[in-house]
Formats: structure tokens, sequence, C-alpha cells
């Protein structure tokens, strides 16, 4: 009664009642135009009519009210004059099929509803101009989108389960409690008209979207997973429909080997049709869908096998043969030589292809993806004399000729340099190999060594602690504390000054085996340096100033964002006016077979390099050059004077990552600033050792056994209480003082920066930036890192 009111069907109606009752759909079919007063003109006895007999039928009956699924409209290929109303339920809807059939007149619904829900739940009126969805729920119904696993209502614009309640709920299913138990939910929502206190779970994906429609997204069990992609296969048929040249198609899964998923299309031409050229279907399918939604074959059917509810019968679709691939469209030009003959034969074996053409592209032509190019490269390393290919060479020469080309330049005679996508990587040897006495006895000195410099920079400290706690007054302890922290400063950042000039001296192009006393002084050298608090001066001067100091060189307004300090400074080289991104590493040495192998790293004047990048031994980007974001050069590379470059590793590209107006330098300004950066921790740290004295004077029960006033047993539990009391104090305490501070400090200085605005170095705009960005970014939000709080965290 609801749905004859709603859908606008009149006594003056003739509707077409061809469904079986077996099929739900039928009781729409049936039971609402006979509510409507509507007539019923049931089909002829026999098998059920599709395509040019059922548009036959329908203008000799003078039909005006059609209900139908989608497939089963798509075979009618021409329009019918007097239908006045026209649904589709039972399947998806493509947008195509909207635009063949909308008049205006006509009214043309999209129903949707399980047969748990009797039938039909939710209805909308269809139209070209707009998206396609179910609609809203019909009057008794309610409809709740939740989240398939703790169904709970997701927000707005959400994907989530469909869930139905109202007064036409069924009680469940026969004889089957543990399927109404499992389909059948309890309304802890409260959703209102929902008399039976119950929501039926769909099984379909959807959410409600802007204008309070429901967008179906598909089956939640029934959605295909190719190469790692979720797929719809409706969205597939949809383009395929398009074509001018088919009426009705259908896309399924087909495998061709167990763990081989590939997707087959199927398609009827239309009665009035000419052939669908394979090469038309391909383009199309091309330029309409992402690589990974197209199917690999493309089968031609003179008719659909359908089930008794008029849908297509998907199980007994025909397997798609070899002649059906699409890549049988594509121009084959037959491969020359024996290189290129193997390859194309192995290649074909792989992917089950009868011929391979030496032009035909892996990926666009064929239909390749990268777990198949894995297999064949694998199966091409089995064939020395073929050359050892990598997923890298596949992706730069995508064809059989040009692969051929480049693994035939790479195949040189043992020994001799190898090369691989245009970087040289060294030189084939055995892995450098020492014993377990060697082993364990630079082990057992790196161990020792951590000791020694541990008890050093601790006997500094007591030194100086002792020096803080002999002052008279506060005011005494301040200024001493100033002392203390600023001596502590510069004793870590000498540090390694002196032990890289002590013990390895100026660096320069070497190999040095792993597990050596020369191995074991580079690494005392740069542990010291990943210490070292002139880190915390990255992107200014000062920071400069220290990397000379170590025996780099480095121009005149250049600026290093990142806190590298290579373990080969001196093989480092940077020109005037230079910018080098946050995160790029330049160590100046790699480590391969067992042997450290130092090498140059020349920045020239005026060149970029982008944030994250990595400058490997013996790499150079030229005079105005730029390097990209993320990128990386391997050994023997070089970007060429004023050239961009981009990847890993890097090749030529057309982009700029200049996008930042010069400014003037104001060299005062990064000196004043980098000073500040390093003074800073000396300030910070003043006060909090100047509360130490103020606490240790204040309670004799601590300040004594540490100012040697009086000897205390381990056991004393006064000291022990209340140190252990401070220490759990202090870690929630802490945590808390750091939530609330980087949620409100960075907040309030954020509005001193104006987005879009270019702001010179080291002046207002940039501190505030940098600070934010520190604060925003340090490590203390790692502790939320892999779990359900980053989010939070982030908002």
């Amino acid at each position: 009664r609801v749905a004859a009111e709603v859908y606008g069907l009149t006594g003056q109606d003739r509707v077409y009642q061809g469904m079986t009752i077996a099929f739900d759909f039928s009781v729409e079919e049936i039971w609402v135009p006979w509510m409507a007063g509507a007539t019923l003109v049931p089909k002829p006895a026999g098998a059920a009519l599709v395509g040019e007999e059922l548009h036959d039928y329908l203008r000799a009956q003078d039909i005006t009210g059609l209900c139908c699924v989608p497939t089963l409209l798509a075979t009618l290929t021409d329009d019918l004059p007097n239908l006045r109303f026209l649904l589709v339920s039972g399947e998806a809807c493509p947008q195509d099929l909207i635009s063949r059939w909308h008049r205006h007149g006509r009214r043309f619904l999209n129903v949707y509803g399980p047969t748990e829900a009797t039938v039909t739940a939710t209805w909308t009126t269809l139209d070209p101009g707009r998206p396609v969805t179910i609609g809203t729920p019909l009057p008794t119904y309610s409809v709740v989108i939740l989240d398939p696993e703790s169904a709970q209502p997701v927000p707005r614009g959400h994907v989530g389960e469909i869930c139905i309640g109202g007064i036409a709920l069924s009680p469940g299913y026969v004889h089957r409690p543990d399927l109404t138990e499992k389909a059948f939910i309890p309304d802890r929502v409260g959703v209102p008209h929902n008399p039976s206190g119950r929501l039926y779970r769909t099984g379909d994906l959807g959410r409600i979207d802007a204008d309070g429609n429901i967008e179906y997204l598909g089956r939640i069990d029934l959605q295909v997973k190719i190469r790692g992609y979720r797929i719809e296969l409706t969205e597939i048929e949809s383009v395929l429909m398009q074509h001018p040249g088919i009426a009705t198609a259908v896309v399924e899964p087909y495998r061709p080997q167990p763990d081989v998923v590939e997707l087959a299309a199927y398609y009827c031409r239309r009665q009035d049709g000419a052939a669908v050229e394979t090469r038309e279907a391909l383009a199309l399918l091309r330029d309409r869908l992402p690589g990974y939604m197209v199917p690999s074959y493309l089968v031609e059917l003179d008719r659909m096998p359908m089930l008794p509810s008029d849908k297509v019968d998907r199980k007994k679709l025909p397997p798609p043969q070899p002649q059906d691939r699409l890549t049988a469209a594509v121009e084959y030009v037959p491969p020359e030589g024996p290189a290129e003959e193997e390859l194309a034969r192995l290649l074909g074996e792989v992917m089950h292809l009868d011929r391979v053409g030496a032009t035909s592209h892996f990926f666009d032509d064929l239909g390749s993806d990268s777990l198949i190019m894995a297999r064949f490269c694998a199966r091409v390393r089995e064939h020395p004399e073929l050359g050892q290919p990598v997923m890298q060479d596949v992706y730069r020469h995508p064809s059989i000729r040009d692969l051929a080309a480049v693994l035939e330049e790479s195949r040189q005679p043992a020994g001799a340099p190898v090369t691989t996508s245009g970087a040289a990587v060294g030189t084939s040897r055995a892995p450098h190999r020492v014993g377990t006495a060697q082993y364990i006895a630079i082990g057992t000195a790196q161990a020792l060594t951590f000791a020694a410099l541990t008890s050093l920079s601790a006997f500094v400290f007591i030194v100086l602690f002792d020096w803080l706690t002999e002052a008279a007054d506060w005011v005494g302890a301040l200024a001493r504390s100033v002392g203390m922290a600023a001596a502590m400063l510069a004793f870590l950042s000498l540090l390694p000054v002196a032990a890289k000039w002590l013990l390895v001296g100026r660096t320069r192009v070497e190999e040095i085996p792993v597990w050596g006393l020369r191995y074991y002084r580079y690494w005392v050298v740069r542990w010291l340096l990943d210490l070292s608090p002139a880190r915390l001066a990255a992107g200014t001067p000062v920071f400069l100033w220290y990397l000379r100091l170590l025996g780099a060189r480095v121009g005149r307004n250049t600026i290093i964002h990142g806190n590298t300090i290579p373990a080969y400074p001196d093989l480092l080289s940077v020109g005037h006016n230079v910018v080098i991104g946050p995160g790029t590493v330049f160590g100046c040495y790699r480590v391969d077979t067992g042997v450290i192998r130092s090498g140059p790293v020349t920045v020239g004047d005026r060149a970029f390099v982008g944030a994250h990048g990595v400058l490997d031994i013996d790499t150079e980007v030229g005079p105005g050059a730029q390097l990209a974001h993320a990128s990386s050069l391997a050994p023997g590379q070089r970007v060429p004077e004023g050239e961009v470059w981009h990847g890993t590793p890097a090749e030529p590209t057309t982009d700029t990552y200049r996008h930042v107006p010069e400014v003037a330098p104001r060299p005062w300004r990064g000196i004043v600033f980098g000073l500040w950066v390093i003074i800073t921790p000396v300030l910070l740290s003043a006060p909090l050792f100047t509360v130490v004295w103020i606490v240790l004077h204040s309670f004799p029960v601590i300040g004594g056994p540490l100012m040697g006033a009086e000897q205390l047993p381990w056991d004393a539990w006064p000291y022990n209480a209340l140190v252990l009391a401070a220490s759990l104090a202090l870690i929630p305490v802490g945590i808390v003082t750091g939530l609330m501070w980087v949620f409100t400090i960075p907040r309030l200085i954020n509005r001193l920066v104006t987005p879009g605005r270019v702001y010179p170095l080291y002046g207002l705009g940039y501190v505030a930036a940098r600070m934010v960005m520190r604060m925003t970014n340090a490590r203390f939000g790692q502790l939320f890192g892999d779990s359900n709080y980053i989010t939070g965290y982030l908002s």
C-alpha cells in the first residue's frame, strides 16, 4: 500500500508481469500494481522473454509499466514510447542505462530492498544529471549505516553496512536460528519507525551523501580483489555498456592458474549493431578505467545465460579462450634475434600467451602487472646468457625489444664494473669476512669504549654538580647552573671534534674492512658525532661552522636543514647559495660486502636538494641543478649543471622544485639565530639545575647523602621511598605536561604565520614555523605511533 502511494502507478496502467514467483521481486511486480488498481499483463507461457522478443511483446500489449532488473532492461535496444512507468531493482543500475531510458514524462524509479525486509525498503527517481543512489527509505522503513565490525553508526559520508528497520522486517530464517541471530541484531541505535526493535544487516556497503540519499557501494562479501585492489564489477560493466554496439555486459573473475586472478568481460551485441571491434572496446576501457580494472578477456555471447529471476547465471558463463584476450587486438611485431625470441617465449609462458610481440608494452598492451613481471624476471635469470634483469629494468624498458637491448648492454665480462639502470653499483667481489676472535675483540673494545666515555661524561657532570651544590644561595646556584650547562654543552660538542682529528685525522677516499682497528676508530668518531648537541643548530650558519670545523667545505649563504653530520666530513663539498632539505642523508660512505667504502659528495653553487633524499658516495649535484624530494643518487651518478632530476635512482624530469622567490640574505640574522639555538638548552637547563639545588637544600633526607653531609645505607627506606615516589610521579606528570604543551603552545605560535606568505630566513615567521614543526614532530609524539591514539593526537 505504501509503495502504491509513492510510486505513482494508476488504475489506467498496464504492467508487465514476467518474473517467476520464486523471485522476491515478483511481489513488487504483482501486488503493488494490484494495490493501485492497475492491470497486470502476464508473459506468455514458455521461456522468459528477453531482447527483441520482449520488446515486441511489450509493444503489442501496450504495456505502460515495467518492473525489471537492469540486466534485462539492457537487452532492449529500442525505446518503448508508451512506457510511462519504469522501475529497476535487484542489481546496481549503470549510469549508461539511465541515459538510454530516461524520457520526459516517464517516471523512472530505482528501488532497493532485500527479501528480509519484504522486498523493497528505499526508493528514488533516476535522472542522468544526478549520481545513481538508492534514495531514501519508504514510509514505515528506516535505514542506518553501521560499522560492519562494531555495529556502531558511522558519521554521515562514511562507508558502512546498510541496515534496515521497520514494521515489515521479517521475523527471521525458518529453522535457522544461527543465521537469524547473525543477520537480525537488536536495535541499540534507536532508529525511528522501527517497532520490531531489530535491524537487518543487509551485507551491502553504502553511505549517506550530503543530500541524505543512500549510495549503494556493492556487497561486502562479493567484492573482487585484483592485484591488491578491491574492484566493483558493476563499474566495469557500466563502462562496457557505453559502447554503442554492446547491449549488455557482465564481468567475472577468472583464474587461469590457482594463484592468478584476471577479469573476463562477456557481452551481447545489440540486435541492429555491427560487430564490436576489440580495439575500440579496449580503448574505451583504458580511457575510462585505471589499468588494474581493465579486463584481460573480452568474450562475445549470442545470449547471456539467465536464472529464473532474469538475472545472469554467472556460473554458466563459459571460460574465456586464448583468442579472447584483449591483447589479441594489439599489433603483432615478431621478435628478431635469439635474445628477443627467447624473452618473448618466456613471457608467453608466464602470461599463458601464444605469442608476444617485440614492441608490445608489458603493461598497457599485454595487461601485465608487477607480480607477473617479477615471475618473468625470475625465469629470465635462470638463463645467464640473457642477463640479470630487475624490476626497474622492466619498468624503464617495458617491451621485449627495449629490454633485450638493455640486457645486451649490461652483459659484460666477469669482474668488470656492473651497471644497472644507468647507476654504477661497484665492482663484483667476494664479501670480506673476519674470524670470530677478531669479531669478539672489536665488540669488546666497543663495549669498553662505551663504558669509558659514559664514565668520562658522568665524571665531568659530577665535578660540575659538586661545584653547583657549593653555591651559597639560589642566586649563586642559578649563575653556576648557567656555567654548568654551558660547560656540558661545550664538552659534548668539542669532544667529537677532538676525537675526529686525534683518532682519524683528515678523511680520504678509502676502503676499510669492517671489524678492524681502523673501523673501530671510525666507529668511535661516528658515535660521538651522533651525540653532538651541535646537531640542534641544523639549518643555521652555526651548523655550517661545525661542519667546517670537522673538515667539510661549505660555501656562503648555504642552508642545510637536516642534522646529518657525515662520518667522512672532509669528503663533503657544498657550494655557495645551496639549499639542502631536511632529512637528506650524505654520509660520504657506504657499507657493502663487509667493507666501508668512502667517497666524495659534491653539491655545486646555487643547487637545490629536496627533503629526505640520499646522496650516495661519488655523487654530484651540479651548479644550479635540482634533485627532487625523496630522491636519491646512486654511486657514480651526477646531475649536470642546470638540470632537474627525480626518482630513485634519479633521472631527468621537466619539473622544478624552486617555488619560493629569492630573498636577499641577511647573514647576521642567521648567526644570531644559530647562537640562540645553541644557547637555548643552556637557558632551559639552568633553572632546572637551580630547582635541584633548592630541593637538595630544602630536603636533607635527599640532599644529605648526595652532598656528602651524611651517609645512609642503601636500604634506608625514607630516602628510597621518596626517590621512588618522585620517579613514579615525574613520569605521568611529564607526559601530561608534554601533551598540554604540544596541544596549546604550537596553536598559539602558529597564528604568527600566514599561509602563502614568503618569510625570510631566521625572521619571526621562520622562527614561529620552525618552533611549531619541532614541537609537533618531536619524538614525544612517537609515544602514540602504531596505535589508535595517533589519529586523536594529530587531530
